[in-house]
C-alpha cells in the first residue's frame, strides 16, 4: 500500500560503481535526486560514494573527469549499488568485471545496472531468470544476447535484489521511485518539483493513463495557485470530475487526499523560500496562500516538525 509519508531510522547509503565513457546525464539524473532530498530535509537521508575498480580518475563520453576511490570488493558494503555505463559496455563485459559484480551484488542489498551497466549485470548472470530492461536502443540485442533474461522495453524494472534501467531520464524516476519508497511518497513529489519533473510511468493500460492524466492535472493546477489557493471542490469543478472520484485517485496514486497534497505542496515552496532566499517569513506566507506568518508557522511545524525560522537558522 502506498504511503504518502515514511520514515526511515537510517541514512541510505548508495555506492556508484562507475565505468569508462559513462553517461554524465545519467549519473546526475541518479544522484541529484537524493541530494535534493537531504538539501530539502537539511540532514543527510543519503550518503554516497563514487567508486571504481581500480581507483583514480574515470572520464565521461563527453570528456568529464571524476575522481573514484578503489572499491574494496572483500569488505564492500552499501544499501545500494549502482552500475553506470555507457559506451564500450561490450569490452567491460569482461570475465573480471563480471566476477568482481557477482561478488558484489552478495554485499548490497540491490544492485543497479543502469544504462547500459544492465549488459554487465547480464554479462555476470546476474539477471538469469529475471526481468530486465535497458536502453531502448539496445533492447533487441540484448535479447538475443542473453537467452535467460526477459527482457521487457519499460524505464526500470525491479526484480528481486537486481534493478535495471533503461537511461537517464529513466535513472531520474528510478532515483524518485526509491525516494518514495523509502520516505513516502510526499518525498517522491517534493523532489520532482524540485526539478520540474513530472512522472512518466509505462503505459498499462487505458484506464491506467486516464488515471495518471487526470491526478497530473490536477497536480499542475496546485502548482499554478500556491499563492491564491483554491479548494478542492472548486479544483474538481475545473476538471469536471466528481471530487469522491478525485478523492478515490489521490489515495490509489499517493496515499494520501488531494487536500493533504496541495497542502504539502504549499508548505514545500514555503521551504524551499526559506532555505534559498532572503524573504521575511510573513512574505513567504503571502506567497503559500496564508492569512499571516502565525498561521503558515502552526501549518509547517505539524509538516515538518520545525518551524520556519529554526529552519532559516
Amino acid at each position: 500500500m502506498l504511503k504518502w509519508t515514511n520514515t526511515q531510522s537510517k541514512c541510505i547509503d548508495i555506492a556508484v560503481l562507475i565505468f569508462d565513457e559513462f553517461s554524465n546525464h545519467c549519473l546526475a539524473n541518479s544522484v541529484e535526486p537524493f541530494r535534493a532530498l537531504n538539501f530539502m530535509a537539511q540532514k543527510p537521508l543519503y550518503n554516497w560514494q563514487f567508486l571504481s575498480l581500480d581507483g583514480g580518475t574515470i572520464t565521461s563520453s563527453s570528456g568529464l573527469e571524476i575522481t573514484t576511490k578503489k572499491v574494496e570488493v572483500e569488505s564492500f558494503q552499501s544499501d545500494y549499488l549502482f552500475v553506470v555505463a555507457s559506451y564500450n559496455y561490450d569490452r567491460l563485459a569482461n570475465t573480471k568485471i563480471s566476477r568482481s559484480l557477482k561478488q558484489l551484488s552478495t554485499q548490497t542489498k540491490a544492485i543497479a545496472g543502469l544504462d547500459t551497466g544492465a549488459w554487465l549485470l547480464a554479462s555476470a548472470g546476474l539477471l538469469d531468470g529475471k526481468e530486465a530492461t535497458i536502453h531502448r536502443e539496445l533492447l533487441d540485442s540484448f535479447a538475443e544476447k542473453f537467452l535467460k533474461t526477459k527482457v521487457v522495453n519499460a524505464r526500470y524494472v525491479k526484480a528481486d535484489n537486481c534493478i535495471t534501467c533503461g537511461g537517464a531520464m529513466a535513472a531520474f524516476d528510478l532515483a524518485a521511485a526509491l525516494i518514495a519508497e523509502h520516505f513516502g511518497e510526499s518525498a517522491r513529489q517534493d523532489v520532482e518539483s524540485f526539478f520540474l519533473h513530472q512522472l512518466k510511468d509505462e503505459p498499462q493500460g487505458i484506464e491506467f493513463e486516464s488515471k495518471i492524466s487526470l491526478v497530473q492535472t490536477c497536480l499542475q493546477i496546485m502548482d499554478e495557485h500556491i499563492e491564491e489557493p483554491l479548494s478542492v471542490s472548486q479544483i474538481a469543478m475545473r476538471l469536471d470530475v466528481d471530487q469522491k472520484k478525485l478523492q478515490r485517485k489521490f489515495l490509489s496514486e499517493f496515499g494520501a487526499t488531494p487536500h493533504q497534497v496541495y497542502r504539502h505542496k504549499r508548505l514545500n515552496f514555503a521551504r524551499l523560500q526559506i532555505l534559498g532566499s532572503t524573504l521575511a517569513i510573513s512574505e513567504i506566507a503571502v506567497r503559500c496562500g496564508y492569512e499571516n506568518a502565525s498561521a503558515m508557522t502552526r501549518a509547517f511545524k505539524a509538516e515538518f516538525g520545525i518551524t520556519p525560522t529554526s529552519l532559516r537558522r
